[in-house]
């Protein structure tokens, strides 16, 4: 038996005879269903046979609330109390792992270094802090701790900071409610202007770094050079198949990468950065020459591989100092060999 309510029922259970408990319940209102998709039609709370009064209450008190409009189902309220406890410190690493750049996952270089922007520069100050109580005013106050002279730093961590929160105040994909209302990150740094512009190298200096390399790798140079600047990581991805001596083609196609412990080598930094450049003709000779003398005549053969693999009749530990000689003379330098002007190092070549 129940009892009839304007709003709401009360109904004794098993029994009013002889109940062991009261079951006060309401109708879903409508507003609810779009928030919630998949709620019960009906809301219920179980109260002890002698607490009539106490289910009367409850019932007006969840009147009011949907008059009000700000109505919501009880485990909206636990799960809303629980995103609110949400520390950045303990966000960060899903963020992370879920963290895409237009739609594809992070390059595990990009990865790398946004986590240690995030775990040396961020965490130190909010990562104790509840994603709730961040504002303006303490992002403030976190920058001013940063050094001033390590602008691109300060600039890159505040970038993460702020899309750690961009994140956080948007609603999943799945419709999962945002953790915080809005983005407290209101403002934007200044850009960061190049107080030293890199010099370009010069014919000789060119002729220099390829003379001093090691035999085995100096064509990585002139590729770098006549690649119009290929980064470090796609020089050392090479493979025989990317030289097209007939057409006289250069094909850009992955990059390596050595912070990633699962896969050295994957596809280049950006989609742009995939593409085709022409080998100069007095190049061709050279490389003829280097591919011949050194590379495996397979497709798949790396142009430039580790050292203890390209020179096998040398002792491991010679190989490492030559290796580490090599990256030391490439990896510096590969920046400002993309500003020389091809046709200028052509000239040393010829």
């Amino acid at each position: 038996m129940g009892r009839t309510r304007a709003f709401g029922s009360l109904v004794y259970k098993p029994n009013k005879q002889t109940p062991t408990r009261i079951v006060a319940s309401f109708n879903t209102p409508d507003y609810a269903w779009h928030d919630h998709p998949g709620i019960s039609a009906r809301q219920s709370r179980s109260f002890q046979p002698d607490d009539a009064d106490g289910a009367i209450a409850w019932l007006n008190h969840e009147r009011k609330l949907i008059e009000a409009g700000v109505w919501e189902p009880p485990a909206a309220a636990v799960q809303r109390d629980a995103m609110s406890r949400i520390t950045l410190g303990g966000y960060y690493e899903d963020w992370l792992a879920e963290r895409t750049y237009k739609g594809r996952p992070l390059k595990a270089g990009t990865r790398y270094h946004l986590r240690k922007d995030i775990e040396n520069h961020i965490i130190p100050f909010f990562g104790a802090t509840r994603l709730i109580d961040i504002t303006q005013a303490r992002i403030d106050r976190w920058l001013a701790t940063l050094p001033a002279e390590q602008e691109t730093m300060k600039t890159n961590s505040f970038k993460a900071l702020k899309a750690m929160l961009r994140t956080a105040s948007t609603p999943g994909l799945h419709g999962e409610p945002a953790l915080i209302p809005h983005n407290p990150c209101v403002r934007s740094l200044p850009k960061v202007e190049r107080r030293i512009e890199t010099r370009p190298a010069t014919p000789e200096q060119i002729k220099g770094i390829y003379d001093a390399m090691p035999e085995r790798y100096r064509m990585n140079v002139y590729l770098a050079v006549f690649g119009r600047g290929l980064r470090i990581g796609e020089v050392c991805a090479l493979q025989r198949r990317d030289i097209d001596l007939n057409t006289r083609t250069l094909h850009i196609r992955r990059n390596r990468s050595t912070e990633d412990p699962d896969s050295k080598i994957g596809t280049p930094k950006t989609s742009r950065s995939v593409r085709d450049e022409r080998i100069p003709s007095q190049l061709i000779p050279l490389l003829d020459h280097f591919l011949k003398r050194y590379i495996p005549n397979t497709a798949t053969a790396w142009l430039f591989p580790a050292a203890h693999l390209a020179m096998p009749s040398v002792s491991r530990g010679m190989a490492s100092m030559t290796a580490s000689r090599s990256r030391s003379a490439r990896k510096p330098r590969s920046a400002s060999l993309s500003k020389v002007p091809p046709a200028q190092v052509a000239v040393l070549i010829g």
